[in-house]
């Protein structure tokens, strides 16, 4: 009597999976390779949320033909994702040398986006710091000095610049309008009506701005606190949205190279309640207590916005109503957040009607610029003129206004 080796036994009481592979279609073409890798990649998902997490080997099998397939298909992202998920899974099978390739192989704009996700910021920093690399938002290494002297227009636009934050010469002039505006009304000193050699002279005792005649020859300038409370504000922004981690549920239905920039508080409206975020293509709302989200509109699909008030009895709150083609409108019960969020959407829609115009997504990356200047404006000041202010940041919208674009706002829906 023959006994059947131990291991061979335990061999025999283990459960084998079978994952059956999409069938080709004939004649091989560049379109039918396409479409293989594209169902490949769904019947992972499929078998990745069927697959519970004490199956952790074979969940790290699944996300690492899943990151290739994506590779197949230049999607970097989505393939770094899915190999960081091998750490929480099976670190033995995790593609070192092939993860630090495609991080090298991602064009500049692309490894920045990426950089930006909470779940890849770490990877890639770790990846790239044993290749002696510097991941590209880093890439400036020049100090910045905060100013601790006023500055006229010209200091302010070299300060503005070297910081990292905008270089375009005339949006920073609209910044700098837009600073002078809010913070003139902390000015208790008359400098409108002084001359420039009595300003020099004057003792500055509070955060001032000085306002001065141009026929005269005089200057405008803003003081190093204003300028810190600013500086401060739009980095606390940056570092915020950077660390926004949205549920894969809702990172599958963006766009390649899409990030949010900016999320409203939690706020009660018509679709549900949830946080509103704003990337460079749409609006969508985060819903509360759920990993999901419902998209409210495409910049191009938007048709009209309106402040309205909604009766919530014995108040009326500040809503935002938002109307496009698609479906029915938007209402989101913003309150104190309206007229900021109204500002915000007109620049993107007004900028995406000029991308789409232009057929350059320049128009676009333009105008997000401008909202996130316009929201570190209202942030760091306390001033009812802040919403003012940070108007004369809506370069885009202003020229729709102005009629200088009108064919423009007919915008198409073939897309």
């Amino acid at each position: 009597k023959m006994n059947k080796p131990e291991n061979a036994s335990k061999r025999s009481t283990k459960s084998i999976r079978r994952f059956k592979l999409p069938e080709f279609s004939c004649p091989l073409s560049y379109s039918s390779v396409i479409a293989w890798y594209t169902d490949f990649i769904n019947l992972l998902s499929r078998a990745i949320n069927s697959t519970g997490p004490e199956s952790s080997s074979l969940l790290a099998r699944y996300y690492y033909l899943r990151g290739l397939a994506y590779l197949m298909q230049e999607k970097f992202q989505e393939a770094l994702l899915d190999f960081q998920n091998l750490y929480k899974t099976d670190c033995d099978i995790f593609p070192k040398e092939l993860v630090k390739k495609v991080i090298g192989a991602m064009p500049p704009d692309q490894r920045k986006h990426a950089s930006r996700k909470s779940e890849l910021k770490r990877l890639i920093s770790i990846m790239l710091e044993k290749e002696g690399d510097v991941i590209a938002s880093d890439e400036h290494v020049k100090t910045f000095q905060l100013p601790k002297t006023h500055m006229h227009k010209e200091d302010f636009m070299k300060r503005i610049q070297e910081s990292g934050i905008v270089k375009d010469v005339d949006t920073i002039l609209r910044l700098f309008d837009a600073l002078t505006i809010v913070k003139s009304e902390n000015n208790k000193l008359n400098y409108r009506d002084m001359t420039l050699d009595q300003c020099s002279t004057t003792k500055v005792v509070s955060r001032s701005v000085f306002y001065l005649s141009a026929e005269t020859g005089h200057l405008k300038q803003i003081d190093p606190e204003t300028f810190k409370d600013f500086y401060n504000f739009w980095k606390e922004s940056e570092n915020e949205a950077q660390e926004i981690n949205l549920p894969l549920e809702v990172i599958e239905h963006l766009d390649k190279n899409e990030s949010v920039y900016k999320l409203s508080s939690s706020v009660k409206t018509n679709y549900g309640v949830g946080k509103i975020a704003l990337t460079q293509k749409r609006l969508f709302l985060l819903l509360e207590g759920r990993p999901d989200y419902v998209e409210i509109a495409k910049f191009r699909d938007i048709r009209e916005l309106e402040n309205i008030s909604v009766m919530f009895f014995p108040l009326r709150i500040p809503a935002l109503k938002i109307k496009t083609t698609l479906k029915e409108p938007f209402v989101g019960n913003l309150k104190n957040e309206r007229d900021l969020w109204q500002l915000i959407v007109k620049e993107m829609w007004a900028g995406k009607t000029m991308a789409d115009k232009h057929k350059d997504p320049q128009y676009i990356q333009h105008a997000l610029t401008n909202v996130l200047l316009m929201d570190a404006v209202v942030g760091c000041m306390q001033s009812p003129r802040a919403i003012y202010a940070a108007s004369k940041l809506a370069y885009f919208d202003q020229m729709k206004n102005m009629g200088e674009y009108k064919e423009t706002f007919v915008i198409s829906t073939d897309f």
